[in-house]
């Protein structure tokens, strides 16, 4: 708490000691330039997800039988749009708390207050992924519908042929023809005799003439 003096009522000063004992450091008594009036500062730290900003209420004399005038200052990763939402959200719950210590009271609820719309803007976070990851699994469907379709194409094609035109036959008999030539002439070369074998072919051919002019000496 400052050690400057501050004009307090009795249960004004009250709660400020408590305020200070719960929060700690989270918990500033000032002195309202404006006004004169107490000024309670009070800071909020979310650390899941992490949130941060802080509460001015300007106490008026009559507290609490009158609602003390709050403002909001918004900290580190604070969305700017929840900044009007929750101040009016405060207001009303202040509303229905005259005649009693309230400052507490509006410190928890607008710590649950950015909770919840933390949890939601999660959730749209969430689904908002989830709606991307749908789209991507649709890319991914299509791909292998496409997929599957020239695949069949090329199924299809391999089972049934190519269709016979005048050009393809053509093609056909020219590719035919120029691969029979090309087969005649390595199978001429494949039959040609080795050395040995013409070798071999003349001892035959010798033997045989020889053994034909024995005959004949026989004969005679």
């Amino acid at each position: 708490m400052s050690t400057f003096v501050v004009a307090l009522s009795d249960a004004q000063r009250e709660e400020t000691e408590a305020l200070q004992a719960i929060l700690g450091d989270d918990f500033c008594l000032q002195k309202d330039e404006t006004t004169g009036r107490p000024l309670i500062r009070l800071n909020l730290l979310e650390e899941s997800p992490r949130v941060e900003l802080s509460l001015y209420l300007s106490l008026p004399p009559s507290y609490p039988e009158e609602c003390p005038s709050i403002t909001i200052q918004p900290g580190k990763d604070f969305p700017a749009t929840w900044r009007a939402p929750l101040l009016e959200f405060l207001k009303n719950e202040m509303n229905s708390m005259v005649g009693t210590p309230m400052v507490f009271e509006l410190y928890t609820r607008a710590k649950d207050w950015i909770l919840e719309h933390s949890a939601q803007l999660e959730s749209e976070d969430i689904d908002k992924v989830m709606s991307q990851g749908f789209s991507a699994t649709s890319v991914v469907e299509k791909t292998k519908q496409e997929s599957s379709f020239s695949i069949s194409s090329l199924v299809e094609e391999r089972e049934y042929g190519t269709p016979v035109t005048k050009e393809t036959f053509e093609q056909w008999r020219q590719n035919f023809f120029l691969q029979f030539g090309v087969r005649n002439k390595e199978k001429e070369g494949s039959l040609k005799p080795t050395g040995r074998q013409l070798f071999e072919e003349n001892r035959l051919v010798e033997t045989s003439e020889a053994g034909d002019i024995y005959s004949s000496e026989d004969e005679e």
